[in-house]
């Protein structure tokens, strides 16, 4: 099972934005290094406990100080945007960095009213064409906008040799529908949604209307947990190691991207390696070597 990470850049209590920027940058490095799979970085507005308000700024940074590590979205909120202006800043990232950037897209508005109005301009957006506005981005990532009306001929430049990987991130079953009708990766932001049987429902509703696609062939999906929710997870590396075996034996999941809110950027990162060895233990049913 691969392992990922989102990282919310928490302005920690008597810290500074800059600092939480930097340990984000710090915690990203040592992932890297010790062979986590993915980089996720949130966007959240008009927040003073949260930094990160721009995750293709941060995506940018995080991948050039970083090696081998996936980096991406989790996520840009595309109801605020033009899907063709977030092709283009996820075409330039794959341009930077090919092969390793991922676009994970939502539709929560990622802060409050104020915010949300802000960013539409004061005008307010419909969010029932959320659905539309992803195949839209879609369409410009995978270069078939000129095929489609009523922009022919439009093409979101650069187009890199690596595509970006679009996930959906949702924690409902909407998203879940959206995600298999469309034939993209799913991730399910169970740190957000921990209400009994939602997970089940939202993954079975994705599995359910699956498509394969030019992009997907196979369902794809991520479980977001949060490391120290006491009702998600939290023990030993052997208590985890054996919940996490529940959880690969209730769903088809591939991938786990932990979110592990700790004060201390050197505990922080001693969580990550603590589950790491817990995934490890998992998978092969042998302590952690």
């Amino acid at each position: 099972m691969k392992i990922s990470v989102l990282d919310q850049s928490y302005v920690i209590e008597g810290g500074t934005p800059e600092l939480a920027l930097e340990q984000t940058t710090e915690l990203a490095q040592y992932v890297d290094e010790i062979g986590y799979h993915r980089y996720w970085v949130s966007e959240h507005h008009h927040s003073e406990a949260l930094a990160g308000s721009s995750p293709e700024v941060l995506i940018a940074y995080v991948a050039a100080k970083t090696k081998r590590i996936r980096v991406g979205s989790g996520g840009v909120m595309l109801p605020h945007y033009s899907a063709y202006k977030v092709a283009e800043n996820f075409n330039v990232l794959s341009a930077l960095a090919p092969g390793r950037i991922d676009v994970g897209i939502g539709r929560a508005p990622g802060g409050m009213p104020l915010s949300t109005r802000a960013l539409q301009d004061l005008q307010a957006r419909d969010i029932d064409t959320f659905p539309e506005q992803v195949q839209h981005l879609t369409s410009y990532i995978d270069d078939k906008w000129r095929e489609k009306q009523p922009l022919p001929g439009l093409k979101a430049t650069p187009v890199p040799s690596h595509k970006p990987e679009i996930w959906m991130l949702g924690s409902s079953d909407n998203s879940g529908i959206v995600a298999g009708q469309l034939g993209l990766p799913y991730a399910f932001a169970h740190f957000i949604n921990s209400q009994p049987g939602a997970m089940d429902q939202a993954i079975s509703h994705y599995l359910r209307t699956f498509q394969a696609s030019s992009r997907l062939m196979q369902p794809k999906v991520l479980a977001e947990l949060e490391a120290m929710k006491h009702s998600i997870l939290i023990g030993s590396v052997k208590t985890i190691a054996l919940k996490i075996r529940a959880l690969q034996e209730r769903y088809p999941i591939e991938e786990l991207m932990a979110v592990s809110p700790i004060y201390d950027i050197n505990a922080r990162k001693r969580s990550y390696a603590l589950l790491q060895q817990a995934v490890s233990e998992a998978d092969t049913g042998k302590p952690y070597r």
